[in-house]
């Protein structure tokens, strides 16, 4: 589970839910390697037992968290709900402003 982050859910055929999944697909593909990371001011797991990370991959010559680059994307939106007092909590805030300014993605097609 994406920290901070607010994907439309595919089960509930919500407006985007392809497109974001099919982004994701792009973003990060089989087999390249990731780090993921825990967030130092929440818990580690959520109520359903899956992992809480931040997820990096690496583009060469950096790593780049993916968190906040898929909201940049317009591919999701912020979790406002659990995204407060979050390590990352003003950049996946800030990647929101940015996308919904430039209405990219959902903040278009969906008008979130």
């Amino acid at each position: 589970r994406y920290i901070g982050v607010d994907a439309s859910e595919l089960f509930n055929d919500e407006c985007y839910s392809m497109e974001a999944k099919s982004a994701l697909a792009g973003l990060i593909p089989e087999g390249k390697p990731l780090c993921l990371v825990a967030d130092t001011k929440q818990e580690t797991k959520d109520m359903y037992g899956r992992l809480l990370r931040y997820v990096y991959m690496h583009d060469g010559q950096r790593w780049v968290q993916q968190n906040a680059r898929l909201v940049r994307m317009g591919q999701a939106r912020a979790y406002h709900k659990f995204l407060k007092g979050t390590d990352y909590q003003w950049e996946i805030l800030d990647a929101e402003n940015k996308a919904y300014t430039e209405k990219r993605g959902g903040w278009t097609d969906c008008d979130w």
